[in-house]
């Protein structure tokens, strides 16, 4: 193994355990937007009912190459969040667990932006009548 896998393989091992212990607790959006700066690339688990889907031009980025790309509007009792989804999560109204990786884009004068990447998304028990 050469130097330069060893050093990003290290790092990699490093930033995971951070990284899986936020996502094993399913966190409330309210939380996730409160404490948005300290989540930032980090992956959260939370859950909440499809408000709004966008389908989005396609353009690959890493991980997802398909050109089904959809942004939507996922809310919960505490708050709302805008999630990336490499394809469609679902319909208007369903409910989902998402396992997303949390980025936070910053303007001066500005609000900050607060997106959410899908990593892994389950249709929960909700769904089923």
């Amino acid at each position: 193994m050469d130097w330069k896998r060893l050093c990003i393989s290290a790092f990699f091992a490093g930033q995971l355990p951070l990284s899986l212990s936020l996502a094993d607790e399913i966190l409330p959006i309210g939380k996730i937007i409160t404490d948005a700066p300290s989540l930032a690339q980090h992956l959260v688990t939370f859950r909440g009912t499809v408000k709004s889907l966008e389908q989005i031009p396609s353009f690959p980025t890493r991980g997802c190459f398909i050109p089904d790309r959809v942004r939507a509007t996922i809310e919960d009792e505490t708050g709302s969040i805008e999630v990336l989804f490499c394809r469609s999560p679902g319909a208007m109204g369903d409910h989902l667990l998402i396992r997303a990786l949390i980025s936070v884009m910053n303007s001066e004068g500005f609000a900050s932006t607060i997106l959410a990447t899908a990593k892994s998304v389950e249709r929960t028990e909700e769904n089923v009548k």
